[in-house]
């Protein structure tokens, strides 16, 4: 297998059956670790440039798990993947039951490999802290030295009020 072939994700989805992957939360799950290890297996590579005099280095990197990677690995669309999660919702039989943990397991494999990778350094922190809608918290003081907390939306973001005290007069800077 060519090197474009086997790091190319789109083309890994034709071996897979999509109807039987969503036949049995067993087989979905084995899926899910499927592409879990192909991302394991096959990393992104940076390509490192030093003097021209120098070979051109591809410096491998993590390969972040992501939903729609799963997806486009299972052959079916991310659209696909949340109708059938939605219709799940509020079914209490059992195998609706057990398809609703296995989801959540993936959701939570992916969620803590980017966090944990991020935290690391291995993968832009900023980057995932957005993709995991992790928020920045801070306070910040309004005019009358009350403190109040905001998580950086650009709708309710206030800007820190610093001020220079002169005599009895508050300059604003």
């Amino acid at each position: 297998m060519s090197y474009e072939t086997e790091t190319q994700l789109f083309r890994m989805h034709a071996k897979l059956d999509r109807d039987y992957l969503f036949k049995s939360p067993e087989a979905l799950w084995e899926a899910a670790c499927g592409y879990f290890e192909w991302c394991e297996e096959h990393a992104v590579f940076l390509i490192v440039k030093g003097h021209p005099s120098q070979p051109v280095l591809p410096l491998p990197k993590l390969r972040a798990y992501t939903l729609r990677g799963l997806c486009i690995y299972l052959g079916c669309g991310s659209r696909y993947f949340h109708q059938f999660e939605a219709q799940l919702a509020g079914k209490t039989d059992e195998v609706s039951e057990e398809y609703q943990r296995v989801i959540s397991m993936i959701h939570d494999v992916i969620y803590e490999q980017k966090f944990t990778a991020a935290a690391a350094g291995e993968l832009n922190p900023g980057l995932i802290a957005r993709e995991l809608n992790l928020a920045y918290n801070s306070l910040t003081a309004d005019s009358g030295g009350t403190f109040s907390k905001n998580n950086n939306s650009p709708e309710e973001v206030k800007k820190p009020r610093s001020v220079i005290v002169w005599g009895e007069h508050e300059i604003p800077i």
